[in-house]
This record gives structure tokens, sequence and C-alpha cells, in this order.
């Protein structure tokens, strides 16, 4: 275990004490560190930058164990590292392809397929060729024994099915689907004249295939393009998709939040209400002006929201689901009782962050997310999040974290954390994937000094413990050579079925914690003993007799930690927590197995060939 690394999160831990701020009811969280996954990233001078967009979907995501994040490093390389969660060191791979040009669109997306443990990388676009390569098949569904290496990667290519060129590509993102395939879209031609299109990847297959233009904007009616806050499934394999409309190349004809979702995979389209509007077209990128029957400015019930021209809306904020299939949708522009600004930069001044979710009944409610009473500008994008509770999240403004509560109508947003405010140059991008697992709120930021750095934030646990106690060891002699027994499923404190003749016993596994609490472990014991929290010294008696000791149990991020007790009797643990009564450990929140908590033994490769 890396001492620096658990040092690291306590005192961050208790660095953060005092930052806490109106935080709502029902939200928990702690700050439990920082790693930095790279020191040299490529900056541009203002504050856009080619690593850390809002639009990029997804920059930083979690996947079997592992934690994967994509950037350009000082050399303009495409580079993707990954860490083993929730302890491991960060491991690059440096890619050959160079980023081409000073422009913030031109940043990198990346998915994984589940079905067949490839990823997928596309970057650098602003209406160019398409740039796109994978992995080998299985690199992310065994990352234990695959290589990573940048041999791993095929070559940069420019089509996706039939080895046909794609043109003009801006925007590029992949989803993930709930049947372990792939989804990606991208937009075709030029802001305030293009159309969207999708394609869909099979696992089994391992190959490419269009599903075919679904938004129009090159129509005369007039000329648009769509701006995709995100694209996403529900838990229930809904399709959502909200954009804003731009009929021209400046920010200032940004107007109106339009919705759809689709029941098909992004084939037929509904609106809000449920009717079926529109229908996705397979044809191949068209400069045709012909109207067509996809997603379009002249179907009225798409708006859910009115917003004009010259308001400050800035186009692709953010965009998230929760537990009962509600879309939420994050934008910032001037509320509607402010006047109209024609100079863009003075009206995102004036821009106020609005959260609007879509109630289980079709209607739309719009809050604003507020720091103390006040309403919030941010001065770039920004992003919502949802917890397996239904809490939601913004992370907005160099990593100021804003929460609200289902149980609230999420109109009680408050200021949880400010304690990064101002560190950062980039827009966010977060870990949806680990916040809904883990309880884990984790995204990621590049700052002036070049570092990109992964902001971690223990919340509450969203899985339920089903642990069956501790493994013990027993030794008939004190220095653990003379193994006696060994018995799975052990409560210390509750257990009478270890021999009576063990002059040392061992018990070893797995600690699983409730809350987003610091928690205290009080040990009781007859005689010397010693208690390790993921390989580091926690506690240690080295007195006769019966005594109770305790310590504050180390907060990282994971709810999981290792513990391994030595005592020459049988043990006593209890913990307590601030929504927890002092009690024995249950059970349930023991197991027999270590966690792997880093992966420092592995073999990795750590200058790949480019």
């Amino acid at each position: 275990m890396n001492k620096k690394i658990i040092l690291g999160f306590v005192i961050s831990l208790f660095a953060f004490a005092g930052s806490f701020a109106q935080t709502p009811e029902g939200v928990h969280m702690i700050r439990v560190g920082e790693s930095a996954v790279a020191t040299g990233c490529y900056l541009l001078s203002g504050q856009e930058q080619l690593t850390g967009q809002a639009f990029q979907q997804d920059a930083l995501l979690t996947y079997k164990g592992y934690q994967y994040t994509v950037y350009y490093n000082d050399t303009r390389n495409t580079c993707i590292a990954r860490r083993k969660l929730p302890l491991g060191e960060w491991h690059e791979i440096v890619l050959d392809h160079k980023n081409t040009a000073d422009d913030a669109h031109n940043v990198i997306s990346m998915g994984i397929c589940a079905n067949d443990g490839t990823i997928h990388l596309s970057y650098d676009h602003h209406n160019t060729t398409l740039h796109y390569r994978r992995s080998v098949v299985g690199l992310a569904n065994d990352p234990e024994n695959t290589k990573w290496s940048a041999s791993n990667f095929g070559p940069d290519i420019n089509y996706l099915e039939a080895e046909v060129t794609v043109p003009d590509v801006t925007y590029p993102r992949f989803i993930n689907k709930p049947d372990g395939n792939l989804l990606f879209e991208c937009r075709y031609k030029l802001s305030g004249d293009g159309d969207s299109y999708l394609r869909e990847y099979d696992g089994e297959t391992h190959t490419w295939s269009l599903i075919g233009r679904y938004v129009q904007g090159m129509d005369f009616t007039p000329d648009a393009c769509a701006y995709i806050n995100r694209m996403d499934y529900d838990k229930f394999g809904k399709l959502h998709v909200s954009w804003c409309w731009r009929d021209d190349f400046g920010g200032g004809s940004n107007h109106d939040i339009s919705y759809a979702y689709s029941e098909d995979h992004g084939r037929t389209w509904k609106d809000s209400q449920g009717n079926t509007v529109a229908l996705t077209e397979k044809i191949n990128p068209t400069n045709s002006r012909t109207s067509g029957v996809c997603l379009r400015q002249g179907i009225a019930s798409l708006k859910v929201v009115t917003i004009p021209y010259n308001r400050g809306y800035i186009n692709q904020e953010s965009q998230a689901t929760d537990s009962k299939g509600r879309v939420h949708v994050l934008n910032s522009h001037i509320p509607k009782e402010g006047a109209a600004i024609s100079d863009w930069n003075l009206s995102r001044k004036e821009a106020r962050l609005h959260q609007r979710f879509r109630d289980t009944n079709g209607t739309w409610i719009t809050n604003q997310v507020k720091n103390n009473g006040a309403t919030v500008n941010s001065y770039c994008r920004s992003q919502i999040v949802i917890d397996a509770f239904d809490n939601a999240y913004v992370i907005a403004n160099g990593a100021e974290v804003y929460a609200a509560t289902d149980a609230g109508n999420y109109a009680n947003w408050g200021l949880v954390s400010g304690v990064d405010k101002g560190r950062f140059c980039s827009e966010p991008q977060v870990d949806h994937t680990r916040l809904l697992s883990d309880g884990v709120l984790s995204f990621v930021y590049v700052g002036r000094d070049k570092k990109l750095v992964v902001i971690d934030y223990l919340l509450d646990n969203p899985n339920t413990p089903s642990g069956k106690g501790l493994h013990a060891a027993c030794y008939a002699d004190e220095e653990m050579t003379d193994l006696i027994k060994e018995i799975d499923d052990v409560v210390p404190g509750t257990s009478n079925a270890l021999p009576l003749n063990a002059k040392k016993i061992r018990y070893s596994g797995t600690l699983e914690t409730l809350y987003a609490d610091q928690y205290t472990l009080y040990l009781v014991a007859q005689g010397p003993t010693t208690l390790y929290v993921n390989g580091e010294k926690l506690m240690e008696k080295t007195t006769g007799g019966s005594e109770v000791i305790s310590a504050a149990l180390p907060v990282c991020a994971s709810h999981k930690q290792n513990i391994v007790i030595e005592s020459g009797n049988v043990v006593s643990l209890s913990w307590s927590s601030g929504r927890t009564q002092q009690e024995i450990i249950p059970a349930t929140s023991l197991y027999s197995e270590e966690t792997l908590m880093d992966d420092s033994d592995n073999n990795y490769a750590y200058s790949p060939d480019i």
C-alpha cells in the first residue's frame, strides 16, 4: 500500500471539515482526496481547453474496477490512462496521433463496449474527417491479465462501417447501450447548419453499422444545428436526448430547449407526452435540404422550454437521468426576467445555472441552482449528475459542488463544497458510472499548472452490504508459523468456533461502511493486539489485560477497506459514526476476502512504443 496515498486522503478529510455550506438535508459527502493523472497536459491560452470540455461524453469512466480518462499531453499526443480503484496509481498510454489545432472543439471522447471489452476513442475534430481507433478485444474485460500498452490499440482510421470515410465530424460521443453494445453520435457539417447521425457497434461481430440521421438542421426552416447536452439511457432502457438549436455561427442565436426519447435505440422518437414524432432516416451524410422525417425544428412538441436569442445561453451543457426515469437538464442563460444582451461576453456574465427535470407525468419543472439563496453564474459549462438516491449534483466554476434532493423537488439547491474554487481552467468531466455503482463522486479537471487531477468525494453507499464475517487463521505459536485451523465468516466478539489452544489469531478480510461519515473503530482485547487497515497499522495494544482502544477509520474513495487483526485472544470489534450508534460490526459488513486496494504489483507498460 502506498503510504503517501493513504496520508493524502486523511489530510484532505480534515482540511475539508470546515468547507461545507448549506448542505441540503439528505446529502452527505466527504472530500477524500485527489490524484494526479498527468503533470503535463497541453494547454490553450483561454478558458476552454482541449482536455476538459463538458461535451466530451465521456472523458472519465469506470468499468470493472478500473477508472479511465483521456487527454492530450505536452507534445499534443492523444493519451489514455487508467488506475485500479480505489487507490491505484495512474498508468498512461501515449498514442501516435497528435492534436492538429488550437481549437477546443477537438477533444477526445471514449467508450467501452461491455460485450467484447474493446475501448473506443474518437478525437481531434471540428468539421474534419473522422479520427477513430479501438483496442483489441478484451482489453477492458480482463484488465488484470491484458497488457496495458499502445500496441493493444489499432491504427487511426477514418471510417466505422464498410470502410466508408465519415466526413465533417464534430462532437463525437459514445453511448453505452443496456445490451452491452455502443452507440456513436456526431454532428455532420457546420455550426448553425448541420445534421446529427447515429451509428451502432455490435460486440459480437465487432462491427459498426449506420442507424442514420436522427436530427436534421440543414432544411431551410431556417438552417440550424442541434447542440446536444448529452445522450444517455435510463434504468428502464429509454434513450434520452436534449439539445438547443443554433441558427447561425454565433452563440447569440442559441435558443430553446428541445427534448425527445427513444425506446428502440434511436430509430423512433417520442416527445415529452409519449407521442411518436420522428423517425431516424437510414441515409449516409448528405447535403440535401429536403425536409425529412427525423427530429427537426418544425416539430413543435419537441420544444419544452422557450429561450429567445441573446440570452447568454451556452450550448451543450449537461444532462442526466435518475432512478425514476426522469431526465434532468442543466443549462446556463439569462433568467426570463432579465434583459436580452447582444454582446456574447457580456451576456454570459448575466447567465445563471438552471436545472430542469421532466417529471414522471411528462411535465417540466424549472429550478435555479443557488448558493446561500443567490443564483449562480457559471463562467464555463457545468455538469449535472444524479446518485443512486436521486440526489442531484452540479459541478461548476472550477470544482464548486452544489446539491439538491428529490425530497426537496430539487428546489433546495445549496453549495456543498467550494474548497477547490478557482483551481482549474477546464470544464469538468464526471464519472457517472462510479457515482451509481460505488457511491463516489469523481470528476477530472486540468489546471494552469498543466496537471490533470481527479477529485473524489465519498457519498453514502448505494449497495447493501452482504458479507458473512472475516477469515480467521488460528496458530499454535506467537510467530504465526504453525497453523491449526482456518475459519471463514467469523464476527469478532460473537464467535465461539475458535480453538481454545490457539496462541495467535489473525482475522483478515474486508470491512464495508454504509455512510459518508467519519467512523470510529473500537477494539476490545485481552492482550497484545494490532489492527491494520489497508496495510497500515491503525491501532496497537501492547499490554496484557482487557482494554478498549479506539481510532478513527481512515476515509478513502471506497466503502470497502482491507482489515487485519492480529491478537493472542478473541477480540471484539465495534464501530460508530455520526449516523451509527456504537455497535458490534455486523456480519453483513464483514467479508472473508480482502479487497484489492491498489495495483502496485501488476506489470504495466510505462513507456509504450508510439
